[in-house]
């Protein structure tokens, strides 16, 4: 292909759905971000008369100020890192994320059984980011300042098994978030420590920490869009990268190895 059939194919491409779509979830995002952002001022403002005016810092109306700012402040962060991954579709590549979804945890079970110890935490691509940076996975009242995001209270966080990994994988791994142009998102698979057995029934674990406990972690999972992102923030804080996984490579890797073999840490 000539330079010339280059920029035409360059201009055709850009005139394609799936770029116009791109270009449009960078809009709706930019907007997002300006709202929350306005919201979370806002409420910041409020909280900061209240104190002024002496308020009791246990009143309902205190708590309920500072939970909303809180809530704010969470959702203006998640669309500033959202931002960073947005892009075009492909085609292919959803259709594999959608392969992926439908039959993942099913193979999973079929190798490592129903009694299996191990368990999956799912999160959307940009906070798999940070747990990589910060080396560990806790409930967001530990990152937030009490806030708490679902059910998680603070020093666990959700975690289902193998009987429950479809939940994870179709709810919080972010497998339909090509509806807003991001990539897959990423399934950490775990090893359990002690105490963490009593916590099954309610779908959590205690909080871990990579850099502490390595052991706990059995691998991170991505599409092949994006391994080689998730080798990369690896490797920059020295966590083990050989970790990574495609989806495909992982329930390979299963079938060879004896991932429980740390029954109880």
């Amino acid at each position: 292909m000539n330079f010339i059939q280059k920029i035409k194919e360059k201009r055709k491409y850009k005139k394609s759905p799936e770029y116009l779509e791109y270009l449009s979830m960078l809009d709706l995002n930019k907007v997002d971000i300006a709202r929350v952002l306005g919201y979370y001022e806002d409420a910041t403002k409020k909280l900061s008369q209240l104190l002024d005016a002496g308020i009791d810092k246990e009143s309902k109306e205190f708590l309920d100020t500072k939970e909303t700012m809180q809530r704010w402040y969470y959702s203006y962060n998640e669309n500033v890192k959202m931002r960073e991954f947005i892009r075009p579709n492909s085609k292919e590549e959803i259709e594999d994320r959608n392969r992926i979804a439908d039959t993942f945890g099913k193979e999973l079970k079929s190798i490592l059984g129903e009694e299996s110890n191990i368990r999956f935490h799912g999160t959307p691509i940009y906070f798999a980011k940070e747990i990589i940076e910060s080396g560990k996975i806790c409930s967001s009242a530990d990152i937030y300042d009490g806030y708490i995001k679902s059910t998680d209270m603070s020093g666990e966080f959700s975690a289902s098994d193998i009987n429950s990994i479809d939940r994870t994988i179709n709810y919080f791994t972010d497998f339909g978030s090509y509806r807003r142009c991001l990539p897959c998102g990423v399934l950490f698979v775990l090893r359990e420590k002690e105490g963490d057995k009593e916590l099954r029934s309610s779908a959590n674990m205690q909080n871990v920490s990579f850099f502490n406990n390595p052991e706990q972690l059995v691998g991170v999972l991505g599409t092949s869009e994006v391994k080689d992102k998730l080798i990369e923030w690896m490797n920059a804080v020295n966590l083990d990268s050989s970790k990574v996984f495609t989806y495909d490579e992982f329930l390979e890797y299963a079938k060879t190895n004896n991932i429980e073999s740390i029954k109880t840490l």
